[in-house]
């Protein structure tokens, strides 16, 4: 299982153009979108956010810079990390269908879910080595340019490992779903609509740095819900057909 791993690390790394393609999306999410949002807030601080007490998410927070940390980033971030390994799936799993090169994996002796694993292990890896230095980049100027501490770049820290976890299942779900390159489009569309949807009611209901300890929860019961699914209906014939 190593060797198919680094085989897919290798078959990742090698394809440039697609790995670039991949890196500009997190780049513009993660780390150009919140730094300008900061600014903005920061350059108009007269500017601030209507108070809804009917809404516990918004009840604590007074300025658009407090309404970027609490609900624009955490949107943009599980965007971010949902979609990065999803694209990163689409040249490892559904791009080595398409080109019939499956057949020469299977007659190794390793077995099927080996080498979904070493595929979802290399998205994974290459995912969180895009989304984690960049969001490291983004702690940075969050804590020099507004008073987020610790807890809160924790927090989010917390959110992304655990949507990384959740974008692994959805890979998974994608090598069941996507038997084209048109099909995996329309699975990178679909896929990150549940995480959003949590990711929402959290921000609109969950007050404070409380809503990152919920999303991440709600991150973990999808991937498990995918992951179940996707392992129960999972056949070598329906993932070579």
């Amino acid at each position: 299982m190593r060797l198919l791993f680094w085989k897919e690390i290798r078959q990742l790394t090698r394809n440039q153009a697609a790995l670039l393609s991949v890196l500009l999306l997190p780049a513009v999410l993660v780390v150009l979108a919140p730094i300008l949002a900061l600014l903005a807030g920061r350059a108009q601080p007269a500017l601030t956010v209507p108070r809804q007490a009917s809404l516990p998410g918004f009840s604590d927070l007074r300025d658009t810079v407090g309404f970027a940390l609490f609900v624009t980033f955490p949107l943009l971030f599980v965007l971010a990390t949902m979609l990065t390994p999803i694209l990163t799936a689409t040249s490892t799993i559904v791009s080595e269908r398409e080109r019939r090169t499956l057949d020469l994996l299977l007659a190794l002796p390793v077995r099927l879910g080996d080498i979904l694993i070493a595929k979802l292990g290399a998205v994974l890896a290459a995912g969180g080595a895009m989304i984690v230095p960049m969001f490291l980049i983004d702690a940075v100027v969050m804590m020099t340019l507004t008073s987020v501490d610790l807890s809160y770049v924790g927090g989010v820290l917390l959110l992304i490992l655990c949507t990384l976890f959740a974008a692994g299942a959805a890979s998974l779900l994608m090598a069941l779903l996507a038997q084209d390159a048109r099909s995996a489009s329309y699975c990178v569309a679909a896929l990150p609509v549940p995480p959003l949807f949590v990711t929402a009611l959290c921000v609109v209901f969950v007050p404070g740095p409380w809503r990152f300890l919920a999303m991440a929860l709600l991150m973990v019961a999808l991937a498990i819900a995918a992951l179940v699914t996707g392992l129960r209906v999972l056949t070598l014939e329906r993932y070579l057909s």
